[in-house]
């Protein structure tokens, strides 16, 4: 009797931790907000954070925290701001998440804001226009001037000039050359020259010792020579392709005028470069000053550059490979707030379980 009533406990014991335990997750509450709705602040960041054209909002990082949102089981509304005003609302505690691309620094923290475990890598890079009109005559002749092309050329001539002469004085008297100087001596050029480039002979063949030690000499060192040219004009070419762009590389930022993000660690990192920065409280706003003119480069995050190079640059604007700072991007919250432990938790869990990929796919062609 009582080995039958305790069984039948058992059985009532387990069947209410299998019927209550789901009932218990889906009821999960939000860590913070007394059931109130979650003020997020967004500011645009494509693709982190787009502005779709019925006023709603879509992007990776948007997509990221309404999965996160729905697993705490936070309700929210989405409050716009402009990227500075954004952070001064979270370091005053009036919104309680803010979304848009924020890069983790020390100064940031020691802010008063608190970020979640990082969800993505990035860095400060370059956008530069192309030049439609290129380098002028004028210009690339000066550029050819104080290049070593010349130089090397003037050598490549003296060696040509020396040898032939060589090659003629050695073997006139042979049927295989003239004796007379002219045409004599062109037949020795067009000896050494083809000796160079093909490491033939055309239609002469050395008669004496010292001629063919001279044509082994041209053979190992005529190589070098020519290869020494071929790479200065590769130099050139290289170096007239990066005259195509008003910037060719991070280390030509020098002197430049760029634009950037006011507020934002773009313009911080442009501290370390001589340059003449010009702030803007929209990137929108710095696309345009490129392809107008107005400056020769915009600075900012990688993923709006890219962004914006692919669907709206339509060839005018290129994003340089190298960067000036590298960063990590995380959802930032208020100093102290009890939603960064859980929320850094689910970011760890999407990453490992294949959710993070997905998003991924979706807004960065699979990386």
């Amino acid at each position: 009797m009582y080995g039958s009533a305790l069984g039948r406990f058992v059985m009532f014991v387990l069947f209410a931790m299998l019927f209550c335990v789901p009932l218990l997750a889906h009821g999960q509450t939000c860590p913070v907000g007394d059931g109130k709705p979650l003020k997020v602040g967004v500011s645009i960041f494509e693709p982190m954070v787009i502005k779709v054209a019925d006023g709603a909002f879509s992007g990776f990082e948007i997509e990221l925290f309404e999965k996160v949102a729905k697993e705490l089981g936070c309700t929210f509304i989405y409050q716009e701001f402009k990227f500075s005003e954004m952070l001064q609302e979270l370091e005053a505690n009036r919104i309680d998440v803010a979304l848009g691309g924020i890069s983790i620094t020390a100064n940031r923290e020691l802010g008063g804001v608190d970020f979640s475990q990082p969800f993505y890598d990035s860095g400060i890079a370059v956008m530069a226009r192309k030049e439609i009109n290129g380098s002028n005559f004028l210009e690339t002749m000066i550029r050819l001037w104080h290049s070593p092309l010349p130089r090397h050329c003037s050598w490549l001539l003296i060696y040509i000039f020396l040898l032939s002469h060589f090659v003629w004085w050695m073997d006139k008297g042979h049927e295989n050359i003239n004796d007379n100087y002219l045409p004599g001596i062109f037949e020795a050029i067009f000896f050494v020259c083809t000796t160079i480039t093909t490491v033939g002979y055309g239609d002469f063949t050395a008669k004496k010792w010292a001629t063919r030690a001279a044509t082994i000499l041209v053979m190992f060192t005529g190589i070098g020579i020519a290869g020494i040219i071929f790479s200065d004009v590769a130099a050139l070419t290289m170096s007239e392709a990066e005259q195509q762009y008003s910037i060719g590389s991070v280390k030509d930022l020098e002197g430049k005028t760029v634009a950037t993000v006011a507020g934002t660690t773009s313009a911080y990192a442009l501290r370390r470069y001589a340059t003449t920065v010009q702030t803007v409280s929209d990137v929108a706003k710095a696309y345009d000053m490129l392809v107008n003119g107005q400056v020769d480069g915009v600075v900012f995050d990688l993923p709006p550059l890219k962004f914006h190079e692919v669907r709206q640059g339509a060839g005018r604007l290129v994003v340089l490979p190298d960067f000036l700072v590298k960063e990590k991007y995380g959802i930032a919250f208020p100093f102290g707030s009890p939603l960064r432990e859980s929320v850094s938790g689910l970011i760890l869990t999407f990453q490992e379980d294949g959710r993070y990929r997905y998003i991924c796919r979706r807004y960065f062609d699979g990386q």
